[in-house]
């Protein structure tokens, strides 16, 4: 046998049940991004910061925008492609402000810390910039879709 050739290895294909609780766990799996970025921001919004002076406008609200901006992008696109382009926005969107909202409450819970609306607006902010920039902007939207590439299979002699 030439040396080129590959050989195929008999693999039985799927079963439609197979099949679909594989795609479902695929689905599944797509969520990690969202719920782990609000799992770490719940972490870090309950430690005891060190005192920022008292402005409208500072670094944290940047922060803000941009932590927030990429959970609602990450929202926009676990859900369903097969829903209509407005409906994942405002679910995104919606969702996204609700979290800051409860992140706002579960801060002024924490000893040392306050709920500032100022802090709400920039994570509201963020969502609908990002979502619309991500919705408008292809090179933002292939640059957070970028795959890390494959290794090719070995192929057997």
């Amino acid at each position: 046998m030439p040396r080129s050739a590959v050989t195929q290895r008999n693999v039985m294909p799927a079963t439609p049940a197979q099949e679909r609780r594989l795609n479902l766990w695929k689905q599944r799996l797509c969520w990690w991004q969202p719920l782990g970025l609000m799992a770490a921001i719940s972490i870090a919004s309950g430690g005891n910061p060190a005192p920022l002076p008292f402005t409208f406008f500072s670094y944290d609200k940047v922060i803000h925008i941009l932590v927030f901006g990429l959970l609602a992008t990450s929202l926009y696109r676990v859900a369903s492609p097969n829903w209509p382009s407005a409906l994942r926005t405002i679910l995104a969107i919606g969702a996204t402000a609700l979290f800051g909202l409860l992140d706002e409450l579960h801060q002024s819970q924490t000893p040392g810390r306050f709920m500032d609306f100022a802090d709400w607006i920039a994570d509201c902010f963020g969502a609908v910039l990002a979502v619309y920039v991500y919705r408008a902007w292809p090179a933002y939207r292939r640059f957070l879709e970028f795959a890390i590439p494959r290794r090719k299979p070995k192929l057997e002699s």
